[in-house]
């Protein structure tokens, strides 16, 4: 349970495969899973709680990085929510999601030129997979947001100095 694998068929190859729809109890995919479910359900000291048991356990899997993060923004912590989604990007630095969750955030905070710096880096990992895929299509839009937000801040500033 939780452990990432790949398979190589080098010839004619038949498989069977079966996959639980639970975790195990306790474990900390199954406490990550309780957590997303808590934050969905605004009920966001829960998911802190059970975000921070995860990660306990598991301290180095980045899902539980931005569950935490996601939990800790539903509480209004904006800044320990920035920590952990940047947590997330340091645990996952190929996983275009990572940046994409940090950046939004960035936004939102008004953090413009952090915003486009993360939004850009998760955008680069996904220019392959083509403008249809909605992962890229994600961190497109943000990162036009996060522009354009950014270039209205450089203008109000530069029309308050004349």
């Amino acid at each position: 349970e939780g452990w990432y694998h790949a398979t190589v068929n080098l010839g004619d190859t038949g498989a069977i495969a079966r996959r639980t729809e639970e975790f195990t109890p306790g474990s900390s995919r199954e406490l990550g899973g309780r957590a997303i479910k808590a934050v969905m359900s605004q009920r966001h000291d829960a998911a802190v709680s059970l975000a921070e048991q995860a990660q306990e356990i598991d301290p180095k899997e980045g899902d539980h990085a931005i569950n935490m993060g996601h939990a800790l923004d539903g509480a209004g912590r904006r800044s320990e929510a920035k920590a952990a989604f940047q947590r997330a990007v340091e645990l996952m630095p190929r996983n275009p999601g990572s940046y994409l969750t940090l950046g939004k955030l960035l936004n939102e905070m008004g953090e413009y030129g952090a915003a486009g710096g993360s939004l850009s880096r998760g955008r680069g990992l996904v220019s392959a997979a083509g403008e249809d895929n909605p992962l890229a299509q994600a961190l497109k839009d943000e990162l036009s947001k996060s522009r354009k937000a950014r270039a209205e801040q450089k203008a109000q500033r530069q029309g308050g100095e004349l």
